[in-house]
């Protein structure tokens, strides 16, 4: 994997956990951290493959 499409990656997981912290001292409900956790992990997911159809980072 190229560097640039691992940095959205580590975004996504930043995102977890700041999200988890609050959720789990009860500061966050429960559909709140839902809510911030399904694009976390959609848009980590699809990180992979979308850089991978822009051309992978490959020069022109």
């Amino acid at each position: 994997m190229q560097p640039v499409g691992a940095l959205p990656q580590c975004k996504g997981l930043m995102e977890i956990v700041a999200a988890t912290t609050p959720h789990h001292r009860g500061m966050v409900s429960t559909f709140a951290f839902v809510s911030r956790m399904l694009p976390t992990a959609i848009s980590a997911v699809l990180t992979g493959p979308m850089f991978r159809l822009s051309g992978g980072g490959r020069a022109t």
